[in-house]
């Protein structure tokens, strides 16, 4: 059970029926049992949805929901946030996806009781508290434990040496991620991570908002302007260089044809500059990423699925949707059983 995720459940549904518009009209349950569901009485009608609990909801993760929801076929998914960016709130309005913001902010489109509260501040009052599995550092360790979450049970000084951090940061993650319920102790005392799936969403939230834009390295194009549409013949240094995004998901896939390149890279920015002939853009094509894992888990010189399958969600285009659904079903669903 993620407690902070229930502190931002029962917090925000309790802003909800405690104002005025709805003078005791309304009342909750919750089933904690995974997955959390919401029971909604509204007077004399009952609403019952599966709970879709984060920190804050981004517009270009709304596509994505929209996808998932036009393919739900079992019990209908509420959002529920601590903040939700105003152009997220639209485009669930436009696409009837209901949902509840921590300041209790409340779009419900049910045929006997549509609500649409969005008058309160946008400031809530619930407190998400700091975790250290999700800050900058934490996010590149818990990476690593979903690539390869043997290493849990490793030493904290392999673990740190094995992510590239400091030791003294492996047991605030490990806590954090204990804190979070998304790690239980064994009878035999060993480290099982629990709720992959949930814990990856949050980690691919936090990835983009976080960590993505520190180890930005710069832009780029090649220097000679034909090579951009032969890019998958460069050469890439084994096990230093590969390629992520939309050029990622095509060797994967197949699919996209992709206008703006991915690179990540463990090599010096001299390296890449001229072992692939990049010159330095502003506006070019091709974002280089510091490579911040090391433990294989690429093919065909594309990064691993699991950050693929992130970028992809993470953006807002349907295209990329479509092709991480296909990454999902070819590489990752059995990793999340």
């Amino acid at each position: 059970m993620n407690t902070q995720n229930l502190n931002i459940i029962y917090q925000a549904l309790d802003n909800v029926i405690k104002q005025p518009a709805f003078n005791k009209m309304c009342r909750y349950s919750i089933d904690e049992q995974n997955p959390i569901k919401l029971k909604f009485n509204i007077n004399k009608y009952s609403y019952l949805y599966s709970i879709e609990c984060r920190s804050e909801l981004r517009a270009n993760q709304v596509a994505n929901i929209v996808m998932r929801a036009a393919a739900q076929n079992e019990l209908k998914c509420i959002y529920i946030c601590s903040h939700i960016q105003k152009e997220a709130k639209e485009q669930l309005v436009i696409n009837k996806i209901p949902y509840i913001e921590g300041n209790g902010n409340i779009y419900l489109p049910e045929e006997n009781s549509y609500i649409w509260i969005d008058t309160n501040n946008n400031k809530s009052n619930i407190k998400t508290g700091g975790n250290r599995a999700f800050t900058k550092v934490g996010l590149k360790v818990v990476f690593h434990l979903l690539m390869k979450d043997e290493l849990l049970n490793m030493s904290y000084r392999q673990i740190a040496d094995l992510t590239g951090t400091g030791l003294g940061n492996v047991p605030n993650v490990i806590r954090g991620l204990e804190d979070d319920g998304f790690l239980k102790k064994k009878h035999d005392n060993t480290l099982q991570l629990l709720n992959k799936k949930a814990l990856f969403e949050r980690w691919a939230e936090a990835y983009e908002r976080v960590l993505k834009p520190i180890i930005k390295i710069g832009t780029y194009r090649f220097d000679n302007e034909l090579e951009k549409n032969n890019w998958r013949r460069q050469p890439l240094t084994f096990r230093k260089t590969v390629w992520g995004g939309e050029a990622g998901a095509h060797l994967l896939t197949g699919m996209l044809k992709p206008s703006q390149l991915t690179i990540y890279s463990s090599e010096t920015r001299a390296e890449v500059m001229e072992n692939y002939r990049l010159v330095r853009d502003e506006d070019g094509y091709i974002a280089l990423y510091d490579k911040f894992w090391d433990l294989g888990g690429s093919r065909n010189s594309a990064a691993p699925p699991l950050l693929i399958y992130a970028e992809l969600i993470n953006s807002s285009d349907p295209k990329n949707h479509e092709a991480a659904a296909r990454i999902f079903d070819n590489d990752l669903k059995s990793f999340f059983d």
